[in-house]
């Protein structure tokens, strides 16, 4: 069957086993009729199982050595230092010193013309000529030396660097109207044929972070938090105190210092008074503002707003929570590219009123810190869902596409931080699974009989107890070396150590150093001739440290029990024109084990193994991806077999590289033979 409509809903991180358990348990009945009437079956993920490799994966049907996305995080080629995986740090000349001459000459030229123009109007020599070549240049000239110091000479602007052509560029090409909503590792948004675009994960917040939360408190000292939050001290006076709000960082300073926004706090009997921007919010313990408009400004002609809320959450402590702050979709800088064609995200706006920007929507990071409750951050979570779930029902109703794609990435988030089968982690989960399964309900109700449905995931979660710092390990046994015999295990913290700001590393001696770990569960090769200080020789040393590190990690033991669960090599795993940025080893842990955010910064604490206490107690990222399926129904039956064999990288079938392949089948498309899926729905 051919299909005039395709509908694909991707809820990121859907478990196939909560799936299956609610669904027998009559909670999620829409998911079971959906299975019903045709397709439910684990969908395989790709190597490793993170959201990035996973929905590039699923966009494109390439392993990820074709589509150049390997993890959260890449190593800078030549370099040993990190950057972002998907987009890469560009600049946007503003005004060229060319224009600039020309613009000078055009300002003193018209002071010129108007003394001519005094002088003609009399006599050459007449006092109107004089008064206006007098007055006239000094203010060219001052208005022109205004605007140069108004304007940055450049200002930052994020290039997509990721490869790989997704399955919606095919189908625009061939005249197939498609919308794609908050789609993962699509930003800055390309231009499609046909095409509407909104991008997801991977949008920065404001401060160009991956969600900057501030605790404004009387009881902190002004610092950073390992993952991102910002602490700042409060000092009331009178009941009335003043504070700051961080903002982007000033284009206009040499120094690199960020621009901010002041607002005053006035306590009352009962909660607060904000004022900012000219606006005045009263607050009581508990509650939470409007989404307000928080202004920034570098110079006259320079300047941003982006949207923030408020929550107090004590009031006899006191203790303001400021959630991350988005880009205002109606309002976007020039140098931020949300949607394509560039007016999208603002009609969105414009129809359905503010809706979040951030690619990482809900603050698990403020939660997993402990500087909300679980309440606060279940509120934001349920906003966030009418947002996304209102944005896609409006584009839906509309005549003007054939495919539809939209991905609800926080069913992921929350699964990060509540646990599934706990008594606090299933009640949270059980309702994120049935608003999802309501969701698919309404559109099975409005449109199945008249589309193909896909819904699915790009993995599924486990838990996470123990974190691994394969730094350390590497160390003890003689693969990572540092100068002098101490360990720099200060803790590391992401704002200040994935942000250019400070040493990535500290103290290596990579001149006696075979291999170091960066990223979610990737080890490099201190490889001669790619690295700057390589030691390990390309051919029979290299396949010799390698041999060593996967029989040491795979026999790495915890009170007894394996922690390692796959030891994978790069060159395994991947092929195409991107592969050899991939790393050299890729590890996957049991249940229950997971790589250490101190890894992922660099950092090497005193253990190889310590326990997880904090609330971020569920993950996907450097587990097995053999173990870490997601989930793939539909209203159409599966057909029968796979058509081909497929290297390691590209999972069992069915996997999310087969539903680019899925998706063009069903409008009778060829898929091209760069693709690497199969399709999986009967014709």
């Amino acid at each position: 069957m051919r299909s005039t409509r395709t509908i694909i809903l991707g809820f990121d991180g859907l478990d196939p086993r909560l799936c299956r358990k609610w669904m027998d348990a009559g909670d999620l009945p829409h998911l079971a009729k959906l299975a019903g009437l045709g397709t439910f079956r684990e969908l395989n993920t790709s190597y490793p199982c993170q959201s990035p490799v996973a929905w590039r994966t699923f966009a494109t049907g390439v392993n990820p050595g074709n589509h150049g996305v390997f993890d959260f995080l890449r190593k800078i080629p030549g370099t040993y230092l990190p950057d972002m995986s998907t987009v890469e740090r560009g600049v946007m000349p503003v005004l060229a010193e060319d224009w600039k001459r020309l613009a000078f000459g055009g300002l003193i030229g018209a002071a010129g013309a108007l003394a001519a123009f005094g002088a003609a109007r009399k006599t050459r020599f007449s006092r109107r000529a004089f008064l206006a070549g007098a007055v006239g240049i000094p203010v060219a000239t001052g208005v022109t030396s205004a605007i140069y110091s108004w304007l940055p000479k450049e200002v930052p602007t994020p290039i997509n660097r990721t490869g790989g052509t997704p399955f919606w560029a095919y189908l625009g090409e061939a005249g197939v109207r498609c919308k794609v909503l908050r789609i993962p590792v699509e930003f800055p948004a390309r231009e499609y044929q046909n095409c509407q675009v909104l991008s997801g994960l991977g949008v920065p917040d404001v401060r160009a972070t991956n969600g900057t939360y501030t605790i404004y408190s009387e009881d902190c000292k002004d610092e950073n938090t390992e993952m991102g939050g910002r602490l700042a001290p409060v000092l009331f006076q009178n009941n009335t105190a003043s504070a700051e709000i961080m903002g982007p960082t000033d284009v206009l300073s040499f120094s690199g210092e960020s621009l901010s926004c002041r607002f005053s706090i006035r306590k009352t009997e009962t909660g607060i008074e904000l004022k900012l921007d000219g606006n005045s919010v009263q607050l009581e313990p508990g509650e939470w503002t409007k989404w307000l408009d928080i202004p920034f400004s570098a110079s006259p002609l320079v300047n941003l707003r982006g949207k923030g809320k408020f929550c107090l959450l004590s009031l006899n402590s006191f203790t303001l929570y400021l959630a991350p702050l988005n880009f205002d979709p109606a309002k976007l800088p020039a140098n931020l590219r949300l949607s394509a064609p560039e007016s999208y995200a603002s009609k969105l706006a414009r129809e359905n009123g503010f809706y979040k920007t951030l690619g990482w929507p809900t603050d698990t990071w403020a939660l997993n810190e402990g500087h909300i409750p679980d309440e606060v951050y279940l509120e934001d979570y349920r906003e966030t869902m009418r947002m996304e779930k209102a944005v896609t029902l409006s584009e839906l109703e509309k005549n003007d596409w054939d495919c539809l794609t939209a991905i609800f990435t926080p069913t992921d988030q929350i699964q990060h931080v509540f646990r599934a089968g706990t008594e606090r982690g299933d009640k949270a989960l059980l309702e994120a699974y049935k608003e999802a399964d309501a969701f698919v309900g309404e559109v099975m109700r409005r449109f199945a009989d008249k589309a193909t449905l896909i819904v699915l995931s790009d993995h599924g979660f486990h838990g996470f107890d123990r974190a691994v710092n394969i730094n350390t390990w590497l160390w003890k046994n003689g693969y990572l070396k540092f100068q002098g015999e101490a360990l720099p295990d200060a803790p590391r913290k992401i704002m200040k150590d994935l942000t250019g700001r400070g040493q990535f590393w500290e103290g290596v001696d990579w001149v006696n150093t075979y291999a170091y770990s960066m990223g979610l569960g990737n080890v490099y090769l201190n490889m001669q001739g790619r690295e700057p200080e390589g030691i390990v020789r390309p051919g029979g040393m290299a396949e010799t440290v390698l041999g060593k590190l996967r029989e040491g990690l795979l026999a790495l033991r915890d009170d007894g029990k394996p922690i390692v669960r796959s030891v994978y090599f790069g060159k395994e795993l991947y092929r195409g024109k991107y592969a050899e940025d991939a790393a050299d080893v890729v590890v996957g842990f049991h249940e229950g084990y997971r790589i250490s955010w101190q890894t992922a910064l660099g950092g090497t604490p005193k253990e190889i193994i310590e326990p997880n206490e904090k609330k971020w107690s569920g993950d996907h990222c450097s587990l097995d991806p053999a173990m870490t399926p997601g989930v793939f129904f539909s209203n159409r039956p599966l057909s029968d077999a796979p058509k081909s064999e497929r290297i390691l990288g590209g999972g069992v079938w069915p996997s999310v590289m087969d539903i680019a392949p899925t998706v063009l089948g069903t409008f009778g498309i060829k898929v091209p033979e760069i693709l690497e899926g199969t399709e999986l729905l009967s014709c």
